[in-house]
């Protein structure tokens, strides 16, 4: 897998911007560079080549500041990288992770006359097929792509072992300060309107509070698995959809956690 097959796949979870406008220093910039070639060379995506990259190094070299800076080049790069690629092209540059982050940095808008339609939506050859098939309109399939391509809030899920009533959690977590609300559908959900550090949002450390995106929780839910029964989670992934299953089997009956 090649470093724009890799990025696009992070694109869909971040925002789309139609204009690019990073400020960083050199060394930051040559730190994001050295990531994205990490892992393009390394096959891997490029959240794990940061989260790489920052274990190995001295606390004092990857400063907090330091990291917010490169992560935003990334996402940046991310939710854009088919039309910096498209304009590279156009200007007969080389598409390297150098080249990329210099034209983040130079703050050319990234889209203009002549761009097709799948570049824009910075849609992936394996995707744009189907989805064109899905969403026949031009305008719909626009519409579509774009809003996938906006940030995702951040979900937490409410650990009913620790804490019966959801409304008792919400009030910590705003009471410190986040801009917190009850999930629309999940009943046990709790959305974040911004990204922040997990370890910061209260009842996150003590397990009263987990990160899992709504539609998990659904999924989940809609089990409705009891307690003493068998269950095997054959998608389990990170294993957020297990502990909700415990949860609701109230750690009582067998529970197989498996990923296919």
């Amino acid at each position: 897998m090649h470093i724009t097959s890799i990025l696009t796949s992070v694109a869909l979870l971040l925002a789309l911007s139609t204009k690019t406008a990073v400020s960083f220093s050199p060394g930051v910039a040559n730190r994001a560079i050295h990531i994205l070639e990490e892992a393009s060379s390394q096959n891997i995506p490029v959240d794990a080549a940061l989260r790489r990259y920052a274990k190995y190094q001295e606390r004092s070299y990857v400063k907090s500041e330091e990291y917010k800076s490169i992560s935003a080049i990334l996402r940046n790069i991310a939710i854009s990288q088919y039309r910096i690629d498209w304009q590279l092209r156009k200007a007969g540059v080389k598409c390297s992770p150098e080249n990329r982050v210099a034209f983040l940095k130079k703050g050319d808008p990234l889209e203009c006359r002549g761009m097709d339609l799948q570049t824009t939506l910075e849609c992936p050859d394996w995707a744009w097929t189907g989805l064109k098939e899905a969403f026949p309109d031009e305008e719909d399939l626009s519409k579509e792509l774009r809003a996938l391509m906006q940030p995702a809030p951040l979900d937490l899920r409410v650990n009913t072992l620790k804490c019966e009533e959801r409304i008792d959690a919400l009030r910590e977590i705003i009471n410190a300060g986040y801009d917190a609300t009850s999930t629309p559908w999940s009943p046990i959900g709790i959305r974040l309107e911004e990204r922040t550090a997990l370890g910061r949002i209260p009842g996150l450390l003590d397990g009263i509070v987990e990160p899992q995106d709504e539609g998990s929780q659904l999924v989940a839910s809609l089990l409705e698995a009891q307690p003493g029964e068998t269950v095997a989670d054959y998608c389990a992934g990170s294993g957020g959809k297990t502990l909700q299953i415990a949860a609701s089997m109230k750690n009582k009956g067998r529970l197989y956690s498996m990923d296919v």
